[in-house]
């Protein structure tokens, strides 16, 4: 299966909703298939972000504009809630699907919500609890490290997919390389969004994408003009 990539736009629109927008339509341009936002309530005073967090956060219904610019660009649309509170607001907008931030995975506030809405989870060092989940659930192995040593890669548990904190694109390659079905990325666009080291720039999602369409050409013999073709 064609490895799927996501644009995590995280905080570095800095609360800007045109900036989020411009965001999401890089990330379309790029190829990717989907993106993702935050969405979050109070701010511990003690986090050392508190204030770039504050200032970053959306509103809901301005998260709802969002939501159909994405999908107006073809994408879906994931969002990560941090609390109940931030979790009902993003179902009731109807995002596409839920993704439990790695420092919320072993909480409990969230369980049972995949009963309506499709769920991702990002589980730290790929140690997920459950044996059983419902068809659709996504798990991605985060390493909670910013950045993430190259060396700790292959010392996660791998799940199927990889949200990526290194630097550079080897781990995500070597995400692809081994069938992820979705890889996820923080995106940024040089001078447009804050940017940070382990951050992927619009032309590295295209690099991703390419080599994605070559492994998949590679594995299943037919390449990317048939299989489009075949869509029409």
């Amino acid at each position: 299966m064609r490895t799927r990539l996501c644009a995590e736009l995280g905080t570095a629109h800095h609360g800007v909703v045109q900036v989020a927008a411009q965001m999401i339509a890089a990330a379309a341009e790029a190829g990717c298939d989907a993106v993702k936002i935050q969405h979050y309530g109070a701010v511990n005073p003690r986090d050392p972000q508190a204030h770039w967090l504050d200032q970053s956060r959306l509103h809901v219904d301005a998260i709802a504009s969002l939501c159909k610019h994405a999908k107006a660009n073809g994408l879906e649309f994931w969002a990560t809630p941090f609390d109940a509170v931030s979790l009902r607001e993003l179902r009731a907008i109807g995002v596409d699907r839920l993704k439990i931030a790695s420092s919320e995975a072993h909480a409990t506030w969230w369980e049972g919500t995949y009963d309506n809405a499709r769920l991702v989870i990002s589980w730290p060092w790929g140690i997920a609890f459950g044996d059983t989940w419902p068809t659709g659930v996504v798990h991605l192995t985060a390493i909670p490290l910013y950045p993430t040593p190259l060396e700790c890669v292959t010392r996660a548990t791998p799940l199927g997919g990889w949200s990526d904190h290194v630097v550079g694109l080897s781990a995500c390659y070597k995400a692809i390389s081994d069938g992820a079905t979705w890889v996820e990325a923080h995106l940024k666009v040089p001078g447009l969004t804050r940017e940070r080291d382990f951050e992927k720039a619009p032309a590295d999602f295209r690099a991703l994408r390419q080599f994605a369409d070559d492994i998949e050409t590679m594995r299943t013999g037919v390449g990317q003009v048939f299989r489009d073709r075949w869509t029409v």
